[in-house]
């Protein structure tokens, strides 16, 4: 029951999330635009665009974990996710570290200090080290589903 209850919690939330970030994008045309870093560490949406996809996808699934019922799975599929997003996270600032395309400079709260190239670097290790942790948890959770059938 306690499972039932948090899926559909998230899909209430990312129901909210998904008319907020329509809101942004079409009205307030801030596709780019930062999210709260909630929403970043905990679902792996970086920009308003990210929730248009993102928030109907955890919604879908969600749904279908409601009607599967199984911790294990769910936790492994929620691992899944987080660590195929943060390891596109690490192609993704590698790729930018090395581009000619300096000009952007990501969130740097906290890091004003560094030059955009040194930033560039601390966001790929940061969701480097979010990759292999999310790879731990669903190792953990595909041996604890593997013994659950």
């Amino acid at each position: 029951m306690l499972l039932r209850t948090i899926l559909i919690i998230i899909a209430l939330i990312h129901l909210v999330i998904y008319f907020k970030a329509l809101n942004k994008v079409k009205k307030q045309k801030k596709f780019y635009g930062n999210v709260h870093p909630l929403l970043v560490h905990s679902f792996g949406i970086f920009v308003w665009g990210d929730a248009l996809v993102l928030a109907p996808f955890f919604i879908i699934t969600s749904l279908g974990l409601i009607i599967i019922n199984n911790t294990y799975l769910t936790i492994g599929v929620y691992a899944s996710y987080m660590f195929l997003r943060q390891f596109g996270e690490v192609i993704y600032w590698f790729l930018q570290q090395f581009s000619q395309k300096k000009e952007y400079r990501p969130p740097d709260k906290g890091w004003e200090y560094l030059k955009t190239d040194e930033l560039h670097i601390i966001y790929q290790l940061l969701n480097f080290y979010k990759s292999v942790l999310w790879l731990v948890v669903l190792i953990i959770a595909f041996i604890f589903l593997s013994k659950s059938f």
